[in-house]
């Protein structure tokens, strides 16, 4: 799991649900959580290891049954 703080302090949460093989990313305000969305769908086995570079607008992440480092550029969502 990974994040980030946007500027009107919501936070964006990354993760990898290994029962589904997806990254999902979802906004989280306060204590709800809304707006969750699959990243990656496809291609993934194992996804392990999340890590969300904010300036380049990558998320990389280790698939333990490829042997793989994989990175996928994101489009982040608005920030109000």
């Amino acid at each position: 799991m990974d994040y980030r703080i946007h500027l009107n302090g919501s936070v964006q949460l990354y993760w990898s649900d290994l029962a589904d093989d997806v990254i999902q990313t979802g906004l989280l305000e306060g204590r709800k959580l809304s707006y969750v969305t699959s990243l990656v769908s496809f291609g993934l086995f194992t996804a392990e290891g999340i890590a969300v570079d904010w300036l380049t607008g990558n998320i990389y992440w280790v698939d333990s049954t490829l042997d793989h480092i994989e990175v996928r550029n994101i489009v982040f969502f608005l920030e109000n």
